[in-house]
């Protein structure tokens, strides 16, 4: 890989960031960011996430199968910050650490917490059962009946 010594890359940056930052603080990616808030650049002719590539240089491998953050800081390329794992761990994490919305923080979330707590009150099987629910609340008789057997909507308390 050969770079015009007189003006530096983002490679070349993050070559030298990850190689010299000694602290454990987020080292965060100065150039450009996805929608989601990572880094992004073009390496070996391919875009790539920063933090993934901060991975490879300090492992001399790509994550695999994914590279997560330990810092909940999409833009850190801290090399200490960045460790291997799974979608689910990933999303195990989301989850531990209260990134994932629930509940009415998802958007265009047509139930409420006090909607979930009246169709639980109203439930009776084979009389006021989860097809009535359904059409009476405009929703789709699974999704009654996740909510009404607490599959859904867990952190509702009735």
């Amino acid at each position: 890989m050969s770079h015009n010594p007189s003006k530096p890359t983002r490679v070349d940056w993050l070559f030298s960031a990850v190689s010299t930052h000694i602290s454990d603080a987020c080292l965060l990616y100065p150039f450009s960011l996805n929608q989601d808030g990572y880094g992004r650049l073009n390496f070996d002719g391919r875009p790539q996430l920063a933090h993934r590539v901060a991975f490879l240089i300090v492992n001399d491998h790509w994550p695999t199968p994914c590279a997560r953050h330990t810092c909940d800081t999409p833009a850190c390329v801290n090399p200490r910050h960045i460790i291997e794992g799974t979608q689910i761990d990933n999303i195990y994490d989301m989850i531990s650490r209260g990134r994932k919305a629930c509940g009415t923080g998802v958007m265009h979330a047509k139930v409420t917490d006090d909607l979930v707590r009246q169709m639980r009150r109203e439930y009776i099987p084979r009389v006021n059962g989860t097809s009535k629910l359904g059409r009476k609340y405009g929703l789709n008789r699974k999704n009654v009946y996740n909510i009404v057997m607490r599959r859904a909507w867990k952190h509702v308390s009735s």
